[in-house]
This record gives C-alpha cells, sequence and structure tokens, in this order.
C-alpha cells in the first residue's frame, strides 16, 4: 500500500475511535433529556379562592356599637386610659356602682358622667373637620340599655359637658373650644336625638333646669370660663323647647 494511503487510513482510525464515543453519549444525553424516564409532576399552585383571608386591621380603633343590657346600672366614675400609640386617645372605662367595669369606647379623647350616673359621654376625633382637623364628636351612652349614640359632631375640641334635668326631660350642654384663638363655643344637644343649637364666641350654663347662653359676637377676644363682659345676647333654652328644636348637622370642612 502507497505510504501517504496507509497514514490516510491510520488517521480516520483515530478519529473514529474518539468520535464515536462522543457522539454515543450526545445520543444517549439527548433521549433521556427527550424521554428521561418517570415524568415528574408539575407543583400544584394553590387557587386563590382556597387561601386563607389575611385579617383585615382597622385603621383606627374599633367603635363599639352597642353594649350589653345592664338595668339600673350607674357610673360611679370614668376614666380614659390612654395609650400614646393611639393620637391621644385611649379606652373610656366606667367602673359601675356594683364595682363591676365595663369599656364603652376604644377611641376616647375625654369622658363624662351626667346626671345620677345613668348615662356617660366621651369625645372623640371623628369630628366635622375644622382647622387642621381639630373637629370632635360627642357620643352620650346608656348604660342601662346600652344604647349608643353620636349626638355632636363640630369643628372644635370638646372640653366639657353637663346634663341640664328638668320635667322628666334632659339636654346637653356641650362647651367646646378652638385650637386658633382659643375661644368658647357652645352646642346644646337632646341626649335622644342629637343638636339643636349651636353659637360661637359663646358662654354656657345651666341654671334651675335652664339652659343660658350668652353670645359675644365675633372679635379678637377669645370667650372663655368666668367671663365679666357684656354678652350681645342671651339665649334660655328649656329642656321641654330643646325637645321639639330640628336636629342641626355641621357639614364637614375641608381639612
Amino acid at each position: 500500500m502507497h505510504p501517504l494511503v496507509a497514514l490516510i487510513f491510520r488517521r480516520h482510525a483515530l478519529i473514529s475511535r474518539c468520535v464515536a464515543p462522543t457522539a454515543g453519549a450526545l445520543v444517549l444525553l439527548l433521549l433521556t433529556a427527550c424521554d428521561g424516564g418517570k415524568e415528574e409532576p408539575a407543583a400544584q399552585t394553590a387557587d386563590s379562592a382556597s387561601l386563607p383571608a389575611a385579617p383585615i386591621v382597622a385603621a383606627m380603633p374599633e367603635a363599639r356599637t352597642s353594649l350589653a343590657v345592664r338595668p339600673g346600672a350607674r357610673a360611679r366614675r370614668i376614666d380614659v386610659r390612654r395609650d400614646t400609640s393611639t393620637f391621644g386617645t385611649g379606652r373610656a372605662v366606667v367602673t359601675l356602682l356594683s364595682g363591676d367595669t365595663v369599656v364603652v369606647s376604644d377611641s376616647a379623647v375625654r369622658a363624662w358622667t351626667l346626671g345620677d350616673g345613668a348615662m356617660v359621654a366621651v369625645s372623640g376625633l371623628d369630628g366635622a373637620g375644622g382647622y387642621e382637623n381639630e373637629g370632635q364628636s360627642l357620643t352620650v351612652i346608656d348604660l342601662a340599655t346600652g344604647t349608643r349614640r353620636r349626638v355632636v359632631a363640630d369643628y372644635y375640641q370638646i372640653v366639657k359637658v353637663e346634663l341640664a334635668e328638668a320635667g322628666g326631660k334632659t339636654a346637653l350642654l356641650v362647651h367646646m373650644r378652638d385650637g386658633g384663638l382659643g375661644s368658647l363655643h357652645v352646642a346644646v344637644a337632646d341626649p335622644q336625638r342629637g343638636a339643636v343649637f349651636r353659637s360661637r364666641n359663646a358662654l354656657g350654663r345651666i341654671v334651675n333646669g335652664l339652659v343660658l347662653v350668652a353670645g359675644y359676637g365675633d372679635s379678637e377676644t377669645p370667650v372663655d370660663f368666668g367671663e365679666k363682659r357684656t354678652p350681645l345676647r342671651v339665649d334660655t333654652l328649656t329642656t321641654a323647647v330643646v325637645d321639639t328644636l330640628s336636629l342641626m348637622v355641621v357639614p364637614r370642612a375641608p381639612i
């Protein structure tokens, strides 16, 4: 055989020995990839409808709409137990004459016992807006029946609440103060219905079951408790009249 031809055959045999195993391995790899035995089941994705719903977290403390009936219940005192994480509000806890305690609000600013303790009142941050959204609301709770009623929602902070009683009827005298000038304002409410009278820059008091509201008009001088100036007018409201007046709604002001 010609030397050149022999050299070509030897090189061809060497290439065949190197390539054949490699080609076989590639074929085996391809077959394994295409039909690699038993197929793995696809991962199961849970249906969103079967997943448990995430708990709803309230942005503000929960407001209680009704309480248990306690016939004849009377309040000895009421305290607001504040939590610094809730904008200065807290739980309003009533201590009854029986010694039991009742939480009447989870988000109270201030609280008052009214009359003989059959009713209590709490102020809240859900007022009618006003300057820097300082307006507050007033809710009255009847401890015997467990009913709650929001009777005032205004532009100002509520600083004092009094109860007038006469002839079997009642009226609430609500003292409010604004955070700007610092003047006092007055609202009168029927505890069974809501606010029926309102006066800005005014001072109210209760005399023999009558609600007297002294108005001082708009001025740069704030009205405060113990005011010595002569008022521009004095409105006298009996509890019977309060029971007949139409309800007032203070429209919400922009924040």
